[in-house]
């Protein structure tokens, strides 16, 4: 039996936001899981809990005039740099997913899953999810009921072979599951009293969620599994793991991936995000990720979308009404060594050497009218990951809107192991924040 899990679960950075205090609408405390992670990222996990990590932390280092500051303008946006895209390798899409899903008998749960799964494939949610990508509209397949008691431990090979057997049948006997198709995804819910042990992680402590596939005696079987979790922030965002999930097998369902990895420029993103794929790229550029939309009475997780991105508009879809997407975007001049994970890859960067300083333009831009500035810093992924940080920041102002230029200087107080350090600007309205990822090459 082959089990193969698209995994880019809790990245086990102690996340309890990748932004900043403010990020309130970025508390997404643990994301999911998902699918595999692009070309250079660390090792497979999706967002878990982040440590909030302030600018002021760093030493101050005096940033000075290191330019002129541009203007405000009312040409939306009033930059275009270069931004991220996910990329197919070759690998299938899911263009008419079959949502099969399967519930332990007496789970309390199950009526309201089946009603938000009834309301999701009902909508065109999904659609606005990941339709660029090649996927069509799912239906919902009668629920599948495991009559036996859900254990209180199970590793993910024993959840592989209880969807084979029920795919498959037993000794001889009828299948009690639907068969395996290139559409079908299965999504198997746990009830609260089962943990899930995922390659030595744990759910609801690494993971919310994740997805993956397994061999039957027909094609592969693609999988999401949704444990229930305790803690009440968690059990707010079940639904929303639901989607990332299902967009993410759906989008990514095979070990050929498919929109999994990230433009090699541009691979730190992944890092960041926990994941290349469209759910893990969603909660790299943060701000508000997860939504009401209509005809659904529990949230969803938007999702990556490369033709918002490269239209320089909020990636995040489906599209929120009167909500202003606004970043501040550091100006990377060079293609700089990242090594993450002991893979080394070429990103966009800045070369500064251990022990100096480099003036860095963040140009800010948003897609739409603010109503005024917005407040700029940045954090340190080697800090969010519980790591010692290497890097000081300073700003010659620590606000602006759409069309000026702030000036951030960058110091670099002493070399690492990899020879580089990433980081995330973060641009700050009331409670929500937006990021873009940097990278300084020592």
């Amino acid at each position: 039996m082959l089990t193969s899990c698209k995994v880019s679960c809790a990245m086990k950075i102690n996340v309890s936001t990748i932004l900043g205090a403010a990020g309130v609408s970025l508390v997404l405390i643990i994301a999911a899981c998902s699918g595999g992670s692009s070309g250079g990222g660390l090792p497979p996990d999706d967002a878990g809990f982040s440590d909030v990590v302030d600018a002021s932390m760093a030493p101050a280092v005096d940033a000075g005039d290191a330019g002129p500051n541009g203007a405000p303008s009312d040409v939306y946006p009033a930059f275009r740099p270069p931004v991220p895209q996910i990329l197919n390798s070759h690998g299938p899409v899911v263009a008419a997913p079959i949502i099969v899903p399967v519930f332990f008998s007496g789970d309390p749960e199950m009526a309201s899953m089946t009603t938000f799964l009834t309301q999701f494939t009902s909508s065109p949610a999904l659609g606005q999810m990941v339709g660029e990508y090649g996927v069509g509209a799912a239906t919902l397949s009668a629920a599948v009921l495991v009559t036996d008691p859900a254990p209180a431990m199970v590793e993910d090979a024993d959840i592989g072979a209880m969807l084979v057997s029920l795919v498959d049948g037993v000794d001889g006997g009828a299948p009690a599951a639907p068969p395996a198709t290139a559409d079908t995804i299965y999504v198997l819910f746990y009830p609260v009293a089962t943990t899930i042990n995922l390659s030595g992680r744990t759910s609801c402590v690494a993971f919310a969620g994740y997805h993956g596939r397994v061999k039957t005696k027909g094609p592969n079987a693609t999988y999401a599994v949704i444990p229930t979790c305790a803690a009440a922030m968690l059990a707010a965002r079940r639904t929303a793991t639901v989607t990332h999930e299902i967009a993410e097998a759906a989008t990514d369902p095979s070990s050929q991936i498919g929109f999994g990895v990230v433009d090699p420029l541009d691979d730190i993103w992944a890092v960041f995000g926990g994941g290349g794929e469209v759910g893990d790229m969603g909660i790299a550029a943060a701000g508000d990720p997860t939504m009401l939309f209509d005809g659904i009475t529990s949230p969803i997780q938007r999702m990556w979308s490369n033709a918002a991105a490269a239209a320089h508009k909020n990636p995040l879809v489906p599209a929120k009404k009167n909500a202003p997407y606004y970043v501040a975007v550091p100006v990377m001049p060079d293609v700089v060594p990242a090594s993450y994970n002991g893979i080394m890859n070429m990103v966009r960067g800045v070369t500064v050497g251990a022990g100096k300083s480099k003036a860095i333009d963040l140009q800010l831009w948003s897609d739409g009218p603010t109503g005024g500035p917005w407040s700029v810093s940045a954090n340190e992924l080697a800090i969010q990951a519980g790591m010692s940080g290497t890097l000081a920041f300073a700003f010659d102002r620590t606000s602006g809107q759409n069309g000026e230029i702030l000036h951030m200087t960058v110091t670099v107080k002493k070399a690492n192991a990899v020879g580089a350090s990433s980081f995330l600007v973060v641009s700050t309205i009331g409670a929500v924040q937006y990021g873009w990822v940097g990278t300084v090459s020592q």
